[in-house]
């Protein structure tokens, strides 16, 4: 067969959707998809195919691309199911898992391991996306859900086709990956950014912290080259690697070398970050090689290294504020500060109280991190301050200080809210427009002020949500409408409550001003 070995789906005339549970689709061979081919007829006519429970397409071979799975033209997959898998498939070009062109929409969550031992050639043995000749984008969302880790241990290559205005674009969130390479202008990787956080679907993993002993915001190595561009965040990457092309990495974990190959056109920017070298590896932490842009600010190497960098051409050099335990290797002019950072353990990045990274930004020092926050020094971390102790840290990633949990996300630029709740006993909503439920949460003991945007959450029972207005009342007695009849009564709620004290009774007010039908209010909670 050309397309589809096992299966050739297409929708024509309407949407069309194929599910598979407890199904194996095996041992076909086509030129394109020896497993499944998938083609839409257009966008408002899509196919969608979803590998279901216990299911798998496995031991396929494809000529040209896609052994396991051939997805085109407005195609839709989903495998997020218990036992879905794409194993064991083989590719003569591209794909040996997954050959996916925009524009597509994927979307893989499956607990376990879904794609693994499959073959191909040029780095995309797992998934080879690529822009193709289409001029509209194309997405695929790699998650975890909820307590069930996603590895995705084959590699992954995300091309982008020169002179196309289309984007292949991989969006992440607390996955562990093999290899991620990106390449070519219009090659987008992005993990852990609110845009991948903004696409996950239904039941993913949205991580509030990451622990990194647990690895359970992810890991991987990192490649970007010609043109392609990688954005990392909260993150454990073991090897980085940018030839021509962009990568940002921030508050995240670097454990493993870095190779810089500039070009024009390139950077590679680590920010709020610690590096830790493979131990015993001889060669400089950061090979820097021909022009192009290299920042290293805000963060924390720890060693013992051989050499911090090795530099050949003329690239720039933006290395400041940043913990090194030796010198060796550092530009001269370089704004670094000599010390060996005292991490609470092996594997807990927090630096001790008695640590050198400590208050170890300058007095009158302020940076503009990444995000555009200006960041100062010796800060208790207070979410909501005004000034210069707004969500600041002292020099070091992954930073709670003397044993503190203000930083309760343990990342160094971004405080972790204050998070009070409080599961309240239920309580009838009074069936009368002239009275209301009033559930109240009391804060002390607090400092500062709450964060900018407060986040209130609330469940009801009743039958007609919109006969309903919610309101919180801060404890000077402002009032702040929450829900006003309209769109899900269940959701979370953001409120700018920077100009209330963060002390004091908090309430939750529920109105029902439509008499006939009786409810009542389940549990509240807010975090500040």
């Amino acid at each position: 067969a050309n397309f589809g070995g096992g299966i050739r789906f297409r929708s024509q005339g309407g949407p069309a959707n194929l599910g598979l549970t407890y199904t194996t689709v095996r041992s076909n061979i086509a030129r394109f998809g020896g497993g499944i081919a998938v083609s839409s007829e257009n966008a408002s006519r899509p196919a969608t195919v979803e590998i279901g429970l216990e299911s798998s397409i496995a031991n396929n071979v494809a000529g040209l691309d896609g052994g396991g799975l051939h997805l085109t033209n407005h195609a839709v997959f989903w495998m997020r199911a218990t036992g879905a898998a794409v194993t064991n498939n083989e590719a003569g070009q591209f794909g040996g898992g997954i050959y996916a062109q925009t524009p597509i929409s994927a979307y893989i969550g499956a607990p376990g391991e879904p794609i693994r031992e499959n073959v191909a050639s040029n780095d995309s043995g797992g998934i080879y996306f690529s822009s193709g000749t289409s001029p509209l984008d194309g997405t695929i969302v790699l998650y975890r859900q909820s307590l069930t880790p996603t590895a995705i241990y084959n590699p992954i290559l995300i091309n982008s086709l020169e002179n196309n205005a289309a984007d292949a674009i991989v969006l992440a969130t607390s996955v562990d990956l093999g290899t991620v390479v990106s390449r070519h202008p219009g090659a987008v990787f992005e993990l852990n950014t609110q845009a991948a956080l903004d696409a996950l679907p239904d039941g993913a993993y949205r991580p509030a912290s990451c622990l990194l002993a647990q690895f359970d915001c992810g890991r991987g190595r990192l490649i970007a080259r010609d043109g392609g561009r990688i954005e990392a965040e909260r993150f454990t990457a073991t090897y980085l690697e940018a030839n021509s092309a962009t990568i940002d990495v921030r508050d995240s974990l670097v454990n493993g070398s870095m190779a810089f190959f500039g070009g024009p056109s390139g950077r590679m920017s680590i920010h709020q970050s610690t590096v830790v070298p493979t131990p015993g590896d001889p060669r400089p932490v950061a090979t820097i090689d021909s022009d192009g842009r290299l920042e290293l600010r805000d963060s924390i190497v720890s060693g013992p290294y051989t050499q911090l960098l090795q530099i050949a051409g003329n690239p720039i050099i933006d290395l400041s504020q940043t913990m090194v335990p030796s010198l060796a290797g550092v530009p001269t002019g370089a704004n670094v500060i000599l010390g060996t950072a005292q991490f609470s353990g092996q594997f807990d990045y927090r630096l001790q109280s008695t640590s050198p990274g400590i208050d170890a930004l300058p007095a009158q020092y302020d940076r503009v991190d990444p995000r555009g926050t200006v960041r100062g020094i010796n800060q208790p971390g207070v979410c909501g301050a005004t000034g210069t102790a707004a969500n600041t840290r002292d020099l070091g990633a992954f930073e709670t200080r003397n044993g503190d949990t203000f930083m309760s996300d343990r990342f160094g630029d971004l405080m972790g809210p204050q998070s009070v709740r409080e599961e309240t006993p239920r309580a009838a909503i009074p069936d009368n427009p002239q009275q209301n439920l009033q559930s109240a949460i009391a804060i002390a003991n607090r400092s500062g002020v709450p964060c900018p945007l407060t986040k209130v959450q609330f469940r009801v029972q009743h039958q007609r949500p919109s006969d309903l207005q919610v309101n919180l009342v801060a404890p000077t007695g402002h009032v702040y409408v929450l829900f006003n009849g309209s769109g899900d009564i269940h959701r979370s709620y953001s409120v700018d409550l920077s100009a209330e004290p963060i002390n004091g009774e908090w309430k939750l007010e529920v109105r029902d001003i439509l008499p006939g039908v009786s409810g009542t209010l389940e549990s509240w909670a807010m975090q500040m």
